[in-house]
Parts: C-alpha cells; sequence; structure tokens
C-alpha cells in the first residue's frame, strides 16, 4: 500500500491539535530516517511506514515548519503492539459505512448537550454501539468471531477520525486488533501493517 504523505500530514494535524502547550514535542510530525512517519497526542497514535518524505527532522503538524527547540520526540517503538500478538482480529468490512454510522453514534450521543469528544463507542465481542441510553441503539457489526471478553469504551470522535484517515488512504477493509479491554487496541488497513492507528480506551470506572 502506497502511503500518501499529504494525506497523512493533513489527518496528522488534527492529532496535534489535541496536544496542550504542556508537550510541544508533540505538536509535530516525527520523521525518522527510515521514512517512518509518527504523530501522537498521548491518548492515540498514527503511523506510517516506508514513506517518500523528508527524513530526521520534526515538522511542526499544522504549519510545516522544523521544530528544533521542543526537546526530544518520545520513543515511540514500543506503544504499538506486535499484531501478531493481538488477542482477536475483527475486520471492518466496508469503512465508508462504518464512518457513517459512527457519525450516527455522535450525533446522536450529542443529544443533550454533549460535547462530540465525550460521546463514547462500546466495543462488545464483535459490536461497536453508542456508550450511554440503552433506550438509544445504534450499532456496527465487524465480521469476526465475538469474543466474550472484549468489553471496552473508547472516544468515538477518535474512532471517527482515524476510519476517515484510512479511507483517505483507500482503505476499504480495516482489521482492528484487540489486545485487553485496558491496553490499547489497533487499526490497519487489511493486508498491510504500513500505516497503523493506535487508540487507548477510556478507563473504566468500578471495574
Amino acid at each position: 500500500m502506497k502511503i500518501n504523505y499529504k494525506v497523512f500530514s493533513k489527518h496528522a494535524e488534527k492529532v496535534a491539535k489535541n496536544v496542550t502547550e504542556a508537550r510541544p514535542v508533540l505538536k509535530g510530525v516525527h520523521h525518522a530516517e527510515n521514512g517512518t512517519l509518527t504523530v501522537t497526542d498521548a491518548f492515540r497514535l498514527y503511523q506510517a511506514r516506508n514513506v517518500n518524505a523528508p527524513k530526521g527532522i520534526l515538522l511542526d503538524a499544522v504549519t510545516g515548519d522544523e521544530l528544533t527547540e521542543v526537546g526530544r520526540y518520545p520513543d515511540t517503538g514500543n506503544m504499538l503492539p506486535n499484531p501478531q500478538d493481538a488477542d482477536v482480529e475483527l475486520t471492518i468490512i466496508n469503512v465508508t459505512q462504518a464512518k457513517e454510522v459512527v457519525k450516527a453514534i455522535i450525533m446522536v450521543g450529542k443529544v443533550g448537550g454533549n460535547k462530540k469528544e465525550k460521546v463514547a463507542v462500546r466495543l462488545i465481542g464483535k459490536t461497536a454501539q453508542l456508550e450511554g441510553d440503552p433506550r438509544v441503539s445504534v450499532t456496527y457489526e465487524m465480521e469476526g468471531e465475538a469474543n466474550p471478553d472484549v468489553n471496552m469504551h473508547f472516544s468515538a470522535n477518535f474512532l471517527l477520525e482515524a476510519l476517515e484517515m484510512l479511507s483517505d488512504m483507500k482503505a476499504d477493509r480495516v482489521i482492528l486488533r484487540w489486545y485487553g479491554n485496558q491496553n490499547p487496541f489497533t487499526l490497519s488497513p487489511e493486508g498491510t501493517d504500513d500505516i497503523m492507528v493506535l487508540i487507548v480506551p477510556w478507563r473504566e470506572h468500578g471495574r
């Protein structure tokens, strides 16, 4: 899968805009010498490998300027788990359809004045659904075995933005890999790990 540098940069900007002023180094996209691009806000991470892009530099995700006085970019090498270590693999068979469902989840979740950043998706088995009022049902079922241990919730907006990025990269089917309810999960196009998204689940209260 050929990674489009401009498309990655456009979506990296959304991640970097979520970074607080306390961590200015995370406002940049790290361009490694081996052609790997990384951007993270500490709650999610986008990484693309083998990209035709500048190397050995940290560029501001919004302006494109080089960041030289913000400190050392964190070592993210161990953040992305080995896909072979996943306990569960589920397939989003239609990214365009999944995006629309997640948009609907956010729209319904905002009813009552909630901000989109507060709307959660709960993944149970192989079904993603709106977290909250049990009288309202907005769900998306993935392909794969429904493992009863899978039960976690996370930002619906983060999921939407990840799907939008993968869709813009021309991914039709996306693999969700689960490593435990308290551990980050990943999304990547079927057939390649050259581009990967990691999302940290929200903590469960009372669990």
